[in-house]
């Protein structure tokens, strides 16, 4: 039974030590974007370029329930990276997900599309669009 207790504190010791790194100076932030208006975050300037958004509109029959598309421009230094993200059902068809990591300089990113508002409506067609992404920086 000693033998028992001994090698469960051994294992105990041994996997304990053996942790990952868990990004502990990672920031996590949410931010809200306006078509072509830049906004610093951290060392990066992101730009929201173009909103493509063919989602159904709500409280509407459609036959494809659509998906909303945001082009979006990372500047840090000299560097740029153009992302494109994407919400809705459609969007594993047209090969683009809600995510994208990639690194600037010495800073890895992982930005995240959560919404993009208002979701279209036959009433608000013209109303400006706000793109809110979280963004994590290490």
């Amino acid at each position: 039974m000693k033998n028992f207790y001994f090698l469960c504190i051994a294992l105990l010791v041994i996997t304990s030590g053996c942790k990952k790194k868990s990004g502990i100076d990672a920031v996590t932030e949410t931010q809200d974007f306006t078509i072509n208006t830049p906004r610093n975050v951290g060392s990066a300037t992101f730009t929201i370029t173009a909103i493509e958004d063919s989602r159904c509109p709500i409280n509407a029959f459609c036959t494809i329930a659509g998906k909303a598309v945001v082009l979006l421009t990372v500047k840090s230094g000299l560097q740029t990276k153009n992302i494109s993200l994407c919400i809705g059902f459609d969007c594993k068809t047209a090969g683009i997900s809600d995510n994208a990591k990639f690194k600037l300089g010495d800073i890895n990113h992982t930005i995240k599309l959560i919404d993009v508002i208002p979701n279209n409506n036959l009433t608000n067609a013209n109303v400006p669009k706000n793109v809110k992404l979280e963004i994590t920086r290490n």
